[in-house]
């Protein structure tokens, strides 16, 4: 992007700070000849050490992201020079270590983590480092300049004007330019580099990259193409591993890379890589030792795991489920997800939804028709559900593919029902499906919410589902990170063990209804995993405890003590599981863990007591230095709770006050506060947890404190005073 007018003076400035920084220190500086972790920490400390001018952190575009560009910089140099691109066989070392260079610079000169419009400054900035600090020459340091302001222009799109470099009397610029070159290899690592990141802050599109496009595009099951497709995939799990994985971040874990007091960040990454319990092995061989590797060895190197030809199985295996989600032809593995499984449905003769969809596959005859499913690898729209083998032999079922998200709900399938789709068709759909899915080609505007601008994840495919489909259970443990909408928070889903649970007690209805215990499988798409998960007792009580765990935290984080107390086990149970989805609460939902013997249903139901107990009388030591420091003589009710807010919890606190204001009278309101806190504060002492249950009557389970109807109310009786109603 060129620079805005208001950032002009961010032009005239650059030399001069690179000068002012020499000369301040002029005895850490590197040479040409220094390695690049070397000029990796001196550009670090310079220049991403700072916030930004409103305050605001380097989150996304600080050490953390242009290191790592750095170092797929190499990645995709060599992986080049492996498809014998003469430009890139050409580059010499230092022509390497140069790119590197500035793929640090290609963010310095950014005042915000929003939308680019300083690729001009941050390029003037590698300039003057190129010229004052490593005496590189004109014309080459040009190049690279101009090879990063223009990193993201093509000469084809009439709308984008070149940035040529301008050095004369004054300060060097980059104007807009009539000119149209082509491509230099330099540009091309520099945006494929920069581009590979954005699976830290977005929906990722494979084919904007430019080794995709020239080596990709035409064939999708090429080597080119797979190979391509595993390096996605290990940058989705070294990204996850680091914290930085849209949708999934851990702040914690990016301020070391972002925030590291030896500046050796882009050494960090090379540490992650050479991992041996980490399964880089793409990414680790193209970027060995810091160096363009020898088109020999490239050339004989094998990048991936040779997969064999999928091999029809009664049940499902892990390799055989990777053989099949590696190859672009018949069979494929589809996802039939199962949401909020073990539900009421409306028709009573079935127990459970999970219990409803499994009767109507095992129809002889009709089967399930005009089902969706999702084409695996890919994003899932629920979290756990049934397997699908589908082999050519069976494309008959199938009425429609489709890259992304149809809008097919409930009566709009019937439409579809008649459809035949040509043998032929379907084959070449599942194909063209199935090397798209994997490059995230497929994240586009969903045809049925195009109004709302959301992008869907995942594929569609509509089918008859039939017994003979079903070859196993899983469920996605990213579940919550590949949703439609972009702007829905992960953490307001439950913890990843939820489709462990929801996976189990699918696979146990099955066998109930079959005879048949199917595998359970987890697979990831983040990570590019797949785990078969025997599930014992053991297992199933602990994923319990994690997933009410965090729910019952979660849930103190938003003040909502005073319902979690009056929560049994069961809504404890359903709650935590359902989490962020939307759900009958009250008289539909029930919670999986009702098809466990008795036995481990009673053990299972004294774990989850005993935990919220556990939790609860741990958040209620937040209220000791209210108790201790509250005086009557000294504090006024209303001055005393806004100033004790962050202990007491803002529920707690906006209820004793909306006490307050419907009091008539001051000495109404004295006496109530009065009496209220010091009973609250000599009660909480001994059992808070009895004090709310005796005081307080939660008349609806349903309570939400920032989405409260106006016809939930709470009652609070205190000693021999008139019941208060108070309507919210």
């Amino acid at each position: 992007m060129n620079g805005s007018d208001n950032n002009e003076c961010h032009l005239v400035s650059t030399t001069v700070l690179i000068t002012e920084q020499l000369q301040a220190h002029r005895q850490n500086i590197p040479t040409l000849d220094s390695p690049i972790s070397e000029h990796s920490k001196w550009i670090c400390k310079h220049f991403y050490d700072s916030k930004y001018p409103d305050g605001s952190e380097r989150d996304e575009h600080g050490a953390q992201h242009v290191t790592r560009a750095a170092k797929f910089g190499l990645v995709w140099a060599n992986l080049r020079r492996r498809y014998g691109d003469q430009d890139a066989l050409r580059l010499s070392a230092e022509d390497m270590k140069l790119i590197q260079i500035a793929l640090l610079f290609h963010d310095s000169a950014r005042l915000d983590d929003g939308e680019d419009f300083w690729d001009n400054e941050s390029a003037l900035n590698l300039y003057g480092y190129l010229t004052s600090t490593l005496g590189v020459s004109h014309e080459k340091a040009k190049a690279l300049t101009e090879a990063t302001a223009n990193k993201d222009y093509y000469p084809d799109n009439p709308d984008e004007k070149y940035q040529k470099l301008v050095v004369g009397h004054e300060n060097p610029i980059l104007i807009d330019s009539l000119e149209k070159p082509k491509r230099t290899i330099a540009q091309k690592i520099i945006h494929d580099a920069d581009c590979l990141d954005i699976h830290r802050v977005d929906i990722f599109d494979a084919s904007y990259l430019d080794f995709y496009q020239e080596y990709c595009a035409d064939d999708l099951s090429s080597i080119a193409a797979r190979e391509l497709n595993l390096i996605l995939a290990e940058t989705r799990q070294l990204l996850l591993q680091q914290g930085d994985l849209a949708r999934m971040k851990d702040s914690a874990c990016k301020a070391v890379y972002n925030k590291n007091s030896n500046y050796d960040t882009y050494d960090m990454h090379t540490r992650d890589l050479n991992d041996p319990y980490n399964t880089y092995m793409s990414l680790r061989i193209l970027s060995a030792g810091d160096k363009l590797l020898e088109p020999s060895y490239l050339e004989n190197v094998i990048l991936d795991i040779i997969r064999p030809d999928p091999v029809v199985a009664e049940t499902l295996t892990v390799e055989n489920i990777s053989s099949i989600m590696g190859h672009d032809s018949a069979p494929y593995l589809l996802f039939r997800g199962l949401d909020i499984p073990s539900t009421k449905p409306s028709n009573e003769k079935y127990a459970s939804l999970a219990s409803l969809e499994i009767q109507k596959i095992l129809r002889p005859e009709k089967g399930n028709p005009v089902r969706s499913a999702t084409l695996l690898p890919g994003a899932t729209y629920t979290r756990a559900g049934l397997l699908l083998y589908v082999d050519e032999a069976e494309f008959a079922d199938i009425q429609e593919v489709s890259e992304r998200d149809i809008g097919s709900s409930r009566g709009k399938k019937y439409k579809v029902l008649s459809r035949e789709m040509p043998h032929d068709k379907v084959r070449e759909k599942l194909k063209d499906l199935s090397e798209t899915a994997r490059f995230g080609t497929a994240s586009q505007l969903s045809e049925h919410n195009n109004k709302q601008k959301t992008s869907s994840t995942h594929n569609e495919i509509l089918l008859t589902i039939r017994n003979q489909h079903v070859k196993g259970i899983s469920y996605n443990c990213d579940f919550g990170l590949n949703l439609d909408d972009p702007s829905l928070d992960p953490s307001l889903f439950a913890h990843p063990d939820a489709g462990l649970l929801e996976a189990h007690f699918i696979q146990q209805v099955y066998q109930q209804q079959t005879g048949v215990l199917l595998p359970i499988f987890e697979i990831s798409y983040y990570s590019n995993k797949t785990r078969e998960v025997i599930p014992d007792d053991k297992k199933l009580i602990q994923a319990w405890k994690n997933v009410c765990r965090e729910y019952i935290k979660k849930q103190l984080d938003m003040d909502d003590y005073a319902i979690l107390v009056k929560l049994d086990c069961e809504q404890i149970k359903v709650r935590s599981l359902y989490a962020g989805l939307c759900v009958p609460i009250e008289n539909q939902s029930q919670s999986p863990d009702y098809i466990y013997d008795v036995n481990l249903q009673a053990k299972l139901n004294e774990e989850i007591s005993q935990l919220q107990l556990e939790l609860l009388q741990e958040h209620a030591q937040q209220f000791t230095h209210f108790v201790e420091k509250y005086d009557p003589k000294q504090h006024s009710p209303e001055s005393y709770l806004q100033e004790c807010s962050e202990n007491i919890g803002l529920d707690f606190r906006d209820f004793l006050l909306t006490l307050i204001d419907i009091c008539s009278t001051t000495e109404d309101t004295q006496r109530l506060c009065d009496n209220l806190l010091r009973d609250y504060c000599q009660e909480s002492l001994k059992d808070e947890n009895s004090w709310l249950r005796e005081n307080f009557d939660v008349r609806s389970n349903n309570f939400n404190r920032q989405t409260l109807p106006g016809d939930y109310y709470y009652s609070f009786i205190y000693n021999s005073a008139p019941t208060i109603e108070l309507v919210l």
